[in-house]
């Protein structure tokens, strides 16, 4: 198992041939296209990859002004979900970076809510059909 941070505006040859290996049958969003946005996007992308070169989740990530890392919903290819890999790949990220963490899930996602329940404890936050969690630095 491997874990990539990439960071905004800064091409990786390598997590860019894993887009082309991984999404070079996808004609809607194609593999450069996709990894324009990974280049475009965000302040880092991270990637969980397991040892056959497959990505197997990723999700990014910004900092607001208040210091506090923005973790975007995090993505798990559909033949790799059921196996915690959404867990692994935020635990690599909230020990990669010092600091308080927030993530926000759509209530009806029951997948995600569980597993943010189980990296991030409780929501802290409850807006409507939107639930935040936050993780303080420790």
């Amino acid at each position: 198992m491997e874990f990539l941070i990439n960071k905004k505006n800064v091409y990786d040859q390598r997590l860019h041939s894993l887009y082309l290996k991984n999404y070079g049958d996808n004609k809607e969003f194609p593999p450069d296209y996709q990894y324009s946005i990974i280049l475009n996007n965000e302040d880092y992308w991270f990637h969980l990859i397991n040892n056959k070169d497959n990505i197997l989740a990723c999700c990014s990530m910004t900092k607001n002004t208040q210091n506090v890392y923005i973790i975007d919903n995090v993505f798990v290819d559909e033949k790799y979900r059921g196996n915690h890999y959404s867990c692994l790949l935020l635990m690599n990220v909230i020990y990669s970076f010092p600091g308080n963490f927030s993530i926000t899930v759509d209530k009806n996602n029951i997948a995600a809510y569980k597993t943010y329940s189980k990296v991030f404890g409780e929501p802290s936050k409850i807006n409507g059909d939107q639930i935040t969690f936050l993780l303080e630095e420790y």
